[in-house]
This record gives C-alpha cells, sequence and structure tokens, in this order.
C-alpha cells in the first residue's frame, strides 16, 4: 500500500500497526458524533455528521467566520472562536469608576494647655463630638514623651507629635482615626510661631498645617508667615491651614490684625470660621 504525502511516499506493509490505527481513526470518526468542527463542505457532511453551523456574526458570514456554534444530538450547544471552547470559561463582572464625591470631614481645634493632665478629657471631646481630626496646640509634652496619648487616644485613633525642642510649654499634636493616611511632612521651622504639617491622602493629596502664634508681639511674624505662604502656594494645590494665631481679627485698626488680614486677601485665602474662639474675647 502507498501513501502519498506532499512531494515525499511512504510504503506501509498491509500488517504495519500503523494500517489498523488509521482504519480504527476512520472507523470512530464515522460512528461518533464529534462536536466542534468547522469548515465542513457540502450538506451530505453535515446531515452525516448531525452537526449544523449557525454564524454569530450575521455581517461576516460572508467571509471566513469565527464566531460558530456547534448544534449536536450528543450534547448542548458550545461556542467555537479560532478553536476555543467559550463554554468552559466564566464571565467576570466589570467594575466601572465611581463618580468623585464630596467628603465631610470634621475638625476640632483645641488649645490643650497640657495634654497630660486632660487625655480622657479629650478622649471623650473626640467621641461625643464624632471628630475625625483633632488638632492641639500647646500640648506642653517633651520631646520623646508620648505615654499622656496611650490614655487620649480612642480605639482606632493615632497621632502625630510635635513637641517644642527648647524651653518650656507650646507644643503641637494631631489626632486622628487611623482610617484615614496622614503622614508628617517636614518643613522649615519659624522663630514667630511652631509649625505641625501633615499630608492627608484622600482622592488627591491635601497639605495640612497646624500653627500656634504666642500671645507675645513678634514683629517678624508677618515676613516669615508669608514666606511660609508663598512656599506652600507654589508647591502645594490643595492646603488647609488649622491654628491659634492669637490675633483680635475683629480690631481692623491694629496694625498687627489689619497685615494679617491683608496677607489672606492676598493669597486668595478662605476663613473658615466666622465666629470668635474664646467666650471671652474674639480672637482666632
Amino acid at each position: 500500500m502507498k501513501c502519498s504525502c506532499n512531494t515525499s511516499s511512504v510504503i506501509l506493509h498491509p500488517s504495519s500497526p500503523l494500517i489498523w490505527l488509521l482504519f480504527w481513526l476512520t472507523c470512530c470518526a464515522r460512528l461518533s458524533c464529534p462536536v466542534g468542527r468547522s469548515g465542513l463542505e457540502g450538506e451530505e457532511d453535515e446531515e452525516a455528521f448531525g452537526i449544523e453551523w449557525i454564524a454569530l456574526d450575521p455581517a461576516r458570514s460572508s467571509s471566513a467566520p469565527s464566531d460558530w456554534v456547534a448544534s449536536s444530538p450528543c450534547g448542548p450547544p458550545r461556542v467555537q472562536h479560532r478553536g476555543v471552547d467559550f463554554g468552559c470559561l466564566r464571565s467576570l463582572s466589570r467594575s466601572f469608576p465611581r463618580d468623585p464625591e464630596d467628603v465631610t470631614l470634621r475638625f476640632g481645634l483645641l488649645n490643650a494647655r497640657s495634654v497630660a493632665s486632660k487625655t480622657f478629657l479629650l478622649n471623650y471631646l473626640f467621641t461625643t463630638r464624632e471628630l475625625d481630626f483633632m488638632l492641639l496646640t500647646e500640648t506642653w509634652l517633651q520631646a520623646g514623651e508620648s505615654a499622656p496619648f496611650s490614655e487620649l487616644l480612642p480605639p482606632g485613633c493615632c497621632y502625630l507629635n510635635s513637641p517644642r525642642t527648647t524651653g518650656r510649654g507650646g507644643g503641637l499634636a494631631t489626632v486622628f482615626k487611623e482610617s484615614y493616611i496622614c503622614k508628617h511632612v517636614l518643613t522649615d521651622s519659624f522663630s514667630s510661631f511652631e509649625l505641625h504639617t501633615f499630608s492627608l491622602g484622600l482622592d488627591t493629596l491635601i497639605f495640612c498645617a497646624l500653627v500656634y502664634r504666642p500671645p507675645k508681639f513678634n514683629k517678624d511674624f508677618i515676613k516669615e508667615f508669608t514666606d511660609f505662604l508663598t512656599g506652600l502656594a507654589l508647591n502645594h494645590d490643595k492646603f488647609l491651614i488649622v491654628g491659634d494665631f492669637n490675633i483680635h481679627v475683629c480690631c481692623e485698626s491694629k496694625p498687627l490684625a489689619k497685615d494679617f488680614l491683608n496677607l489672606i486677601d492676598s493669597f486668595n485665602l478662605i476663613q473658615s470660621v466666622s465666629g470668635s474662639m474664646r467666650k471671652d474675647t474674639p480672637w482666632t
């Protein structure tokens, strides 16, 4: 028996095992009911194998189709795409980007005048007012002193601390819920006011600054605060400034209040606090 393949030929003996293998495969092909075969020619082949081919894309039915449904009495229909059986694949759910929504945060500012003596009171204030952030001035904590925060922190909260490096008093700190991503940011120091800065990660990064200016007059405050605002506006798109400035903004005729208000207006800053922070005097 001679079987030609392209330009070469192979001579097979009648008793060769390959002859029986080819005979067995031919019988199986006639008796079985193949599913997923494409490219059959003529109606006789389709009726002999019991397969009906239906194009899924009518627009491409005139050309060589790549998507077919094989309908067979041997089993349910299967979708074929270039030899791939999509019947064994699981569809995945899609997620769509949500429209950005406004985020409301509750901030509280307090001149503590010794955090160590008011830990339980500050804890109660943070919890009952349902605050997200509590900003503290005059913590009166020394460098490396962190024991008071173990009593002050409500469950699920963290803190950032910036104690005064020289002298007594002063010190700034932030208590916040741990669900917010906050990182301490190092900046230049100033002689006329204390500064505590950190970044708040929301949809966009927000630079936050906590400022404390001591009541004693300092001629360099306006200049140094101007330098601070200039660097802030150049390096950050969004920022928030919170602080205790000890300035009588109600008395616009006074030089310090007048210069301070003009400085805020020149940087187009918005004053969120409209009332007095103290009952006895309208300071800011």
